[in-house]
């Protein structure tokens, strides 16, 4: 009796399967899908595309001297002042560390930092979309804890409070490993 039923399903089971298609039709594979198409909104490619995903990624820059404070920018666009501000927000005030030593926003990845007007003592940083790692001035080298320029590595970023009291960044031949304002770590 049990065989009998047993034989009945089992049949019941192949009925079913070959009027659905066939049995061996779970066993390969489903065909190719084409690939799919990549839609972008932006017209432009990226002007920099030397950013490496890994292992490099976004982190904040922070101060050493104000483990508050991080690195972050006015505005997001190109000639954007950099301020020293209360900022924990990823990718807004977030940063990649490139193998090519730039320092790239990670909200408009086309941002680097830059020693704008060249690199001198006293002087401005600012995002630029044009930085390449051919240019010097978009390039750093993290040294003892600091943020060195690559056209003059005499020059390190500082933090300091402008006239109207907010935390900016310069350059200044001052800094040195000891100078707690020109200190920086990634987190």
């Amino acid at each position: 009796m049990k065989a009998t039923m047993f034989r009945m399903i089992l049949a019941a089971g192949l009925l079913t399967c070959f009027m659905l298609a066939g049995c061996a039709s779970h066993h390969t594979s489903p065909p190719a899908q084409p690939p799919p198409k990549i839609v972008t909104d932006d017209p432009q490619p990226p002007k920099i595309v030397v950013r490496d995903e890994a292992p490099f990624s976004c982190k904040l820059i922070v101060s050493q001297n104000d483990t508050a404070r991080t690195l972050t920018a006015f505005g997001m666009s190109h000639g954007s002042e950099l301020e020293v501000g209360k900022c924990t927000a990823v990718p807004e005030c977030a940063w990649t560390y490139t193998s090519n030593r730039m320092l790239v926003s990670c909200r408009d990845t086309r941002l680097a930092l830059n020693a704008w007007n060249g690199a001198k003592d006293g002087g401005e940083l600012r995002l630029h979309q044009g930085c390449t790692p051919s240019n010097p001035d978009c390039t750093w080298t993290w040294k003892n804890g600091m943020l060195v320029s690559d056209r003059d590595p005499n020059l390190a970023i500082e933090m300091f409070m402008n006239p109207f009291g907010v935390m900016m960044v310069r350059l200044s031949n001052m800094c040195s490993p000891a100078t707690m304002p020109c200190r920086w770590f990634m987190r």
